[in-house]
């Protein structure tokens, strides 16, 4: 296990950060997924090596990534604190402040070498209106990724790695028996995790739920995920 791989290029996309108020124009930062951060983790250091939680701390939310280094019991967590996004403010909180930890162990820190690239806008930015990117020819951009990639001259390399990330990444093969010893080590970490919370907050419990659902998107709408979860869920008094 090399940490230092972590630190490579993974695919990115571009957003607007800001829409300008003295000129028809917008700026655009690189950002990446938090499902890549997960795949890049799982390449480099094995899913069974590494895990996330998150904890409130003076009311902002805070992620972990934690790392066991070469086999051993012992975990190292690195921690930063989220930020709430436009739409889905909680998820896009916990998204950002995991993508935010995942950097200080090198993940996604490459983009902070990425230029901010300015395009045009529909119109200048007032308290009341929602500009939007637009090309050339006045049209709205409903894709900003693609057109800042074609703006560029390709010179992105999002593409290339996403047809990479589609192939099958290097793993240790490991016999069933010891795969489903690690299932159940997931489970009896779960149960241990949602019997903590249960005579506790909603919003405690809730941080359980986002930490299984970022460690393993696939339970999401699991139905059996659901029962499991709901089985444990505290009653909304316990808040007051």
């Amino acid at each position: 296990m090399s940490l230092e791989n972590l630190k490579k290029e993974i695919p990115f996309k571009w957003r607007v950060q800001s829409f300008s108020k003295s000129s028809q124009t917008a700026s655009c930062v690189a950002y990446v997924d938090a499902r890549d951060v997960m795949d890049i983790l799982d390449q480099v250091v094995g899913p069974e090596n590494w895990q996330s939680d998150f904890k409130e701390i003076k009311s902002n939310l805070y992620a972990g990534v934690g790392i066991r280094l070469n086999n051993s019991i012992e975990w190292l967590w690195k921690w930063d604190c989220g930020t709430e996004s436009n739409t889905e403010k909680e998820k896009g909180e916990a998204s950002d402040a995991f993508k935010r930890a995942a950097v200080k162990w090198g993940v996604g820190r490459f983009l902070y070498d990425i230029p901010i690239q300015y395009v045009k806008s529909n119109e200048k930015k007032t308290a009341s209106n929602y500009p939007f990117v637009v090309d050339d020819n006045g049209q709205k951009v409903w894709d900003i990724t693609k057109f800042i990639n074609d703006k560029m001259g390709n010179k992105n390399t999002t593409q290339p790695k996403q047809q990479v990330k589609k192939q099958e990444p290097p793993t240790v093969q490991l016999s069933e028996n010891i795969i489903d010893i690690q299932k159940k080590k997931e489970q009896e970490q779960m149960q241990k995790d949602f019997i903590a919370v249960k005579n506790k907050t909603v919003f405690q419990w809730t941080n359980v739920v986002k930490k299984w659902l970022d460690k393993k998107p696939e339970l999401a709408g699991s139905e059996s995920f659901d029962k499991w979860a709901l089985k444990y869920k505290p009653e909304a008094k316990d808040e007051r």
